[in-house]
């Protein structure tokens, strides 16, 4: 089990969040279909903010932003696909949009294309050396494909351009709690990384909870992490599969083992 918080940008933050952009636009017209669509989409109704988006490009065909925001609706459907036309046809329109290399690699990590997804993540870090979320979702991408050292120094990068990320924080975190490499395992480290990330979002994300779990029993602590998973598996509305994981990772602690992504 690897755990993985990719962020988006500058639409979606973390996995499913919603949309923050909203640019002027000069005829009215365009104007009310793109804000109709924003609007929808924060509301959850996917279909409505589609059909206005759609609209917002057949009166503006050049408008990038209507693009994004479009694919982002289409990869949160899961439609990776259509996600990465509309992606592809905003570089095509603005070849230095940022946000559109790191949500197009986030739909083809998603389809499990990795090398596109890196291709794009290495684009919007060229483009914008200080884009912490390409060095995070890049980071990412190089820990699924065991490559730690690529990992630990994205996330590392990623906290010294923002040292308030709460996403960089858990993921560093993770990694030095959890890797199967002893190398980049560092309990004391992993501990103060998992506690910034919770108390930076108020201790109102569960699955960061777990981390700090894992955390603790690298840095030898086993009551702590008892807590904290303990207190994870009481999450409201935690997904089955989550739970039955971490459960087994409470049995763990419970016997003074820490917790070990497979290899």
């Amino acid at each position: 089990m690897t755990k993985k918080t990719t962020v988006a940008f500058p639409l979606i933050f973390a996995v499913s969040g919603f949309l923050i952009f909203t640019p002027f636009l000069c005829g009215q017209e365009q104007k009310g279909a793109f804000q109709q669509g924003i609007d929808a989409a924060y509301k959850g109704d996917y279909d409505s903010a589609l059909a206005r988006f759609a609209e917002a490009i057949r009166l503006d065909p050049k408008y990038v932003p209507a693009y994004v925001n479009r694919g982002d609706i289409y990869k949160n459907k899961g439609e990776y696909d259509r996600a990465i036309a509309d992606y592809g046809e905003s570089i095509r329109l603005d070849p230095g949009h940022v946000p559109a290399y790191i949500n197009r690699g986030l739909a083809y990590a998603a389809m499990h294309n990795n090398d596109k997804a890196m291709a794009d993540y290495n684009q919007a870090i060229q483009l914008d050396p200080k884009s912490r979320l390409g060095y995070i979702n890049r980071g990412l991408l190089h820990e699924a494909g065991g490559d730690y050292q690529g990992a630990f120094d994205d996330f590392e990068k990623a906290i010294q351009l923002d040292s308030g990320d709460a996403y960089a924080c858990n993921n560093l975190a993770w990694l030095l709690a959890t890797c199967p490499k002893a190398a980049f395992r560092d309990g004391r480290k992993a501990v103060e990384f998992a506690n910034k990330a919770c108390e930076l979002t108020r201790w109102k994300n569960p699955a960061w909870v777990d981390t700090l779990a894992a955390a603790c029993a690298e840095a030898g602590d086993f009551a702590q992490a008892i807590k904290w998973e303990t207190s994870y598996l009481e999450a409201p509305s935690l997904p089955k599969s989550n739970a039955a994981e971490a459960t087994s990772r409470l049995k763990l602690y419970q016997a003074r083992q820490p917790f070990r992504v497979p290899q």
